[in-house]
């Protein structure tokens, strides 16, 4: 939608200037979507589809988990169109009905005109000689194809495709005598939830919100395993009706005889009792009933995280001077033997603890989704009989008289060597601006760089910057080299951000893991860790804005103006945490209140976000629209918004005015 509407926008300014050379370079578009209807994961189904193709991945209930003002657009705002203050959380049929009322406000054919629905790519190859597109196409009502050829092709199937679980936990849960989906698959909720004990698997931001959707719904009691420390869940102090237990740093292991899911403690913390339901959960020893061949096959692929983390010091450490190995030969081996005992006791302590969940009715996998693109021949990047992975790039070389700046973790861990090997591709595709294919310029992804609601401003960023990429003079477009070269540089400044380089740099990572178990962040610290990602994250928009020439303004890749710290606001002050809740209390993240919200309000009117009138847990999701939601506040059209580029056609007349002065 982001991609065609970028041109409608782009032909209206065009035909008002009269430019009918640059009208001539937009390009003719063909869109396929194997749906009947538009809005792909953002669409409401209240019960299960048997259309072919209106398959959603994703789940019943859902409510944005991030400000919606991360998600507002320039040329068409929540008050043109809701017409009243909102809170910062809403219905995600509501977002969908302003993406749809956008693009269809000034061209209502606008899904006639581009899209053709029931429509599913089998395949689309590339011709090196030709420098042409082959697209094999299917209409899933009549099962008849077709062939045609294109210049350019875009991926836009979305990262959310394919619902992913690991073979490692479908092994380990196989004989569960009880219910078990993904979270994809919970459009009917209601039947597996209400009076029931829940198990949730993965910690992220579908965990936390089925967790709340399924205590509205009427769950007895709620379990959330997950591996991840830092995932959505463990920065929820209290959950509403003392309901919901989490249990970090651990994975479902087996299954006992007596139907008790088995989570094993992955690294369990030192002197610390783990919470535990006294009635229907245990805690026990590693020798207790377990699926021992399920346990084995995790304890297998930790080691070899282990193995490689261990490759990877061993390879660090080879430039040490001879000199100083030959001096303390004698302690280090010692020294070696100290470490064996101390592996020993450490795989010992990993390994003592097991909680054992009883009771369970219901399973699902909170454990995210894949992005398909298996539509996508390897010819396309000239890979060869390889599947096209975007996130596979080439190994990078080692960085050379390069430094870390000093930051909030330099006093704790010193200066650490990059590691020669950095698994950059492990969260990152490999894409100039994250959208053009390095191999293939003539190949480009929709690929949000982002993990919430400004994925959709992400996308119509992207979608400006390939419009602007396919339109401007071949002679002006990056080559190959160039982006290359921009790639390298992107991730060196990455490397500075002690979060992102935690994600990529074995070495890095190993001495945060070691301070971890010996040291207690404070909240300042925390919040410093957060938002300097964030910060991150959108001086990168603010570049592939600029590049774009998207008509908003948040500053540079170098410096974020005020309207750029705003949305790292949207993004790092946008719950509350609940701390000092009593244990009865309804309260959710999402109740925020008047105070707490001054600093919410739309980059574009100026419109402060409202509180909810009744608490988050009393909004009956079926009956209650997001009108019911509007506060008293009257909207304020004149206010908030920067624009980049002078003259640059908006369609809200408030926007000319301002354009005009």
């Amino acid at each position: 939608m982001s991609f065609c509407h970028a041109i409608e926008v782009r032909r209206r300014e065009l035909e008002k200037k009269g430019d009918l050379e640059a009208l001539a370079k937009l390009p003719s578009v063909s869109a396929f979507e194997r749906s009947s209807t538009h809005g792909g994961v953002w669409k409401q189904q209240h019960n299960s589809s048997t259309t072919v193709g209106d398959d959603t991945s994703m789940y019943e209930g859902m409510w944005v988990n991030g400000a919606k003002e991360l998600a507002e657009y320039f040329d068409y705002t929540y008050d043109e169109h809701f017409g009243c203050a909102l809170p910062p959380y809403i219905q995600r049929g509501a977002i969908l009905e302003y993406m749809t009322a956008r693009v269809t406000k000034n061209t209502p054919d606008f899904f006639e005109k581009y899209v053709t629905f029931n429509t599913d790519v089998v395949t689309v190859t590339f011709d090196n000689a030709t420098e042409i597109f082959t697209a094999i196409t299917k209409n899933l009502l009549t099962g008849e194809k077709e062939t045609s050829t294109y210049d350019k092709v875009i991926w836009a199937a979305g990262v959310n495709s394919i619902p992913y679980i690991p073979q490692t936990l479908e092994n380990a849960l196989d004989s569960f005598d009880g219910k078990m989906i993904h979270s994809s698959n919970v459009s009917n909720l209601k039947g597996s939830i209400k009076g029931k004990r829940v198990l949730l698997i993965g910690g992220a931001s579908s965990a936390e919100d089925i967790a709340l959707t399924s205590l509205k719904l009427g769950a007895e009691e709620i379990f959330i395993s997950f591996r991840n420390p830092d995932d959505s869940v463990a920065a929820v102090y209290t959950w509403p009706l003392d309901k919901v237990k989490g249990f970090k740093e651990t994975v479902p292991s087996g299954v006992d005889e007596n139907n008790c899911i088995i989570l094993r403690v992955i690294k369990p913390s030192q002197n610390v009792t783990i919470l535990y339901d006294t009635k229907k959960t245990k805690e026990v020893s590693k020798d207790d009933d377990a699926d021992d061949s399920s346990d084995g096959e995790e304890d297998s692929s930790d080691n070899e995280e282990d193995s490689s983390d261990n490759e990877e010091d061993s390879s660090d450490n080879e430039e040490e001077s001879s000199d100083d190995e030959e001096d303390s030969s004698d302690n280090e081996e010692e020294d070696d033997d100290e470490e064996a005992k101390d592996d020993e006791e450490e795989e010992d302590v990993e390994k003592e603890k097991e909680i054992k969940l009883c009771g369970i009715d219901t399973v699902i996998f909170c454990t995210g989704y894949k992005a398909d693109f298996g539509m996508l021949d390897p010819s396309i990047n000239g890979l060869g009989e390889q599947n096209i992975d975007l996130y596979a790039g080439p190994i990078l070389p080692p960085i050379k008289d390069w430094e870390m700046t000093e930051n909030v973790l330099t006093k704790y861990i010193g200066d650490i060597q990059p590691a020669n090997k950095l698994d950059y591709w492990k969260k990152r595709p490999y894409l100039y601006q994250y959208s053009v294919s390095i191999e293939n310029p003539s190949m480009m992804y929709l690929v949000p760089n982002a993990v919430s609601l400004d994925q959709i401003l992400w996308a119509d960023v992207l979608a400006w910057h390939v419009l602007a990429f396919i339109t401007e003079e071949p002679s002006s477009r990056a080559t190959q080299d160039e982006m290359i070269k921009w790639l390298s540089k992107r991730i060196h400044h990455e490397m500075q951000i002690p979060a992102l380089r935690d994600d990529v740099d074995a070495n890095y990572h190993n001495a945060l893991k070691k301070l971890d178990t010996s040291y207690n962040f404070t909240k300042k610290e925390e919040f410093s860790w957060e938002r300097g990602e964030v910060v991150f994250t959108f001086r990168a928009l603010a570049e592939t804005m600029e590049k774009a020439g998207y008509p908003v303004d948040i500053g540079s890749f170098e410096e974020l103006n005020d309207i750029g710290m705003q949305y790292v606001d949207f993004e790092t002050q946008d719950r509350d945490t609940c701390v000092g809740e009593k244990p009865d209390s309804s309260k959710t993240f999402r109740d925020l209140k008047e105070s707490n919200l001054k600093h919410i309000r739309s980059v574009f009117t100026g419109t402060q976000a409202v509180p909810f009138k009744k608490l988050w847990m009393e909004i009956d999701d079926l009956n209650d629209t997001v009108m019911d939601l509007c506060g008293v506040d009257e909207p304020n059209p004149k206010n908030g918004m920067v624009c980049r580029m002078e003259g640059r056609e908006c369609e809200l007349s408030w926007f000319e005015d301002m354009m005009s002065k």
